[in-house]
């Protein structure tokens, strides 16, 4: 229980952290589609 406690604050954090960067991914993921679809859409 000692070590429990301390290991999930520890993961927590770290789970946090990457969700913040895999959103981040996800939303850049997100526009370089919409701005492939733009250009697709204009010159083709």
């Amino acid at each position: 229980m000692f070590l429990h406690i301390p290991y999930h604050v520890v993961y927590g954090k770290g789970q946090r952290i990457t969700s913040i960067f895999y959103l981040y991914f996800l939303v850049a993921i997100v526009r370089s589609t919409i701005l492939l679809d733009i250009l697709f859409h204009y010159y083709f």
